[in-house]
């Protein structure tokens, strides 16, 4: 006879490992791996963008490991192990002939490798490889650490990674995201962070970089002690993670106020030794959001988020364009300039007919209202294609579109104003019971 089934019921199943998220956001570090084997041999490829799908993969390929000192293994970290993403992109910039692998660590890893060479496409500019060579756009791109010497700066890596992030290959855009440079003045002695000195070293003011303060530390598996990684690094993984969870996956959400499992806290980071822990208020978490640097914010219980909002650009609670405010603003915006740029790129030399004019028309207003439906924009956005913009043009074959369009903004602060009344008095003075 069968058993009929009646009630509630409920049963525990076997324990599940976290759902890695798919990530179509391109996320690209430059640094430098172990790359070395077991038996010390060199291992890997230098100046190359190479997509690393798990921690197990980046050591197999570059015989690295997390908490092993170089810095792309704090991109491995920041990647699998605290935001939980499907894959990044690496570029390797130590060298085979740097040194005995076995022997090497990440001070061994010249500045001028790292910064690389436009000619050679080599360090940073190896950035241009990626749409090339693997058809990717590299929307966030990040150096984890920062080495200089005679010649080379940290100014020189910030302007150089920008620059390869603007235009990459003539065409793609995304950002960077970075950590400022930090020093032991940015906290007195009870390990308070002090606002004023974390502002002054802030080293590029740029709409397209989100500027970060704070090394997270993080001890994210059984039997290791705790680590101090990049925070830019985290940020940028956290921005893809984020992005894989809007509607449509549009880059439409702040990096601001974003939870972190597993950080236990954040510290200074002086030349690789972290400081103690930091202690930081909102207060001083929201002013230097105000000067353009995100940071990070315990909300109690040891419950570590991410604060700040605004592009490296804003300065003194202001901003010179009102574009580069937000970050999701800037990173909308590119969102949109290189799905034009997809769309059409292999309609080029094509006849433009009217009906070609028509059709570009009809899906560029088709994807700004599809941006409006996952709330990325508000209001009307238009694409247009205006005769005053292409009288001049159109005969040597250039033609010009243009968009309208106006980002969703961040509830960044919600403010309930309440004022007392004697009103409720009045129940005294009722005959009712």
């Amino acid at each position: 006879m069968a058993t009929e089934l009646y009630g509630t019921y409920g049963r525990l199943l076997t324990t599940e490992g976290r759902t890695a998220v798919t990530n179509s956001t391109n996320v690209v570090f430059i640094g430098a791996a172990k790359c070395a084997d077991a038996g010390g041999d060199y291992i890997g490829v230098a100046d190359e963008p190479v997509y690393i799908s798990s921690e197990a993969e980046y050591g197999t390929v570059f015989g690295g490991a997390v908490g092993d000192g170089w810095s792309l293994s704090e991109a491995v970290e920041a990647a699998f192990r605290v935001c939980n993403l499907r894959g990044i992109w690496v570029v390797n910039v130590n060298h085979e002939d740097d040194g005995a692998p076995e022997f090497a660590s990440e001070a061994s890893v010249s500045a001028a490798n790292l910064l690389g060479d436009a000619s050679l496409e080599t360090g940073v500019y190896a950035i241009q490889k990626l749409y090339p060579d693997h058809g990717a756009i590299a929307d966030i791109a990040c150096i984890p650490v920062f080495h200089t010497a005679v010649g080379v700066t940290k100014s020189d890596l910030l302007s150089a990674l920008k620059a390869n992030v603007v235009k990459a290959n003539g065409h793609w855009d995304g950002i960077i995201c970075y950590d400022i440079t930090e020093n032991s003045g940015q906290k007195n002695a009870s390990n308070i962070v002090v606002p004023a000195n974390v502002v002054s070293a802030k080293d590029l003011q740029d709409e397209r970089a989100v500027a970060n303060f704070g090394h997270v530390i993080t001890s994210l598996s059984s039997g290791t002690v705790a680590r101090a990684i990049s925070g830019a690094a985290v940020k940028a993984c956290l921005y893809a993670q984020s992005d894989s969870i809007q509607q449509g996956k549009l880059p439409s959400r702040t990096i601001g106020n974003q939870y972190l499992s597993g950080v236990l806290g954040i510290a200074i980071d002086l030349s690789g030794s972290w400081s103690a822990p930091l202690r930081i208020s909102e207060a001083s978490a929201t002013s230097l959001s105000a000067d353009g640097i995100t940071s990070w914010l315990n909300k109690g219980g040891g419950r570590w988020f991410t604060w700040g909002d605004h592009t490296s650009a804003f300065s003194a609670g202001t901003v010179s364009d009102e574009r580069a405010r937000f970050d999701s603003n800037i990173r909308m915006l590119l969102n949109i300039t290189n799905h034009f740029q997809l769309a059409w790129q292999d309609y080029i030399d094509d006849k433009l007919t009217l009906q070609m004019r028509n059709d570009i028309l009809q899906e560029e207003n088709e994807y700004l209202g599809y941006c409006v439906s996952c709330g990325a924009l508000i209001g009307d956005p238009v694409c247009i294609f205006a005769p005053d913009n292409n009288n001049s043009t159109a005969q040597s074959g250039q033609f010009y579109f243009k968009s309208l369009a106006t980002n969703t903004p961040p509830a960044k602060y919600l403010d309930l104003g309440l004022a007392f009344t004697s009103e409720g008095f009045k129940v005294y003075l009722s005959n009712e019971e």
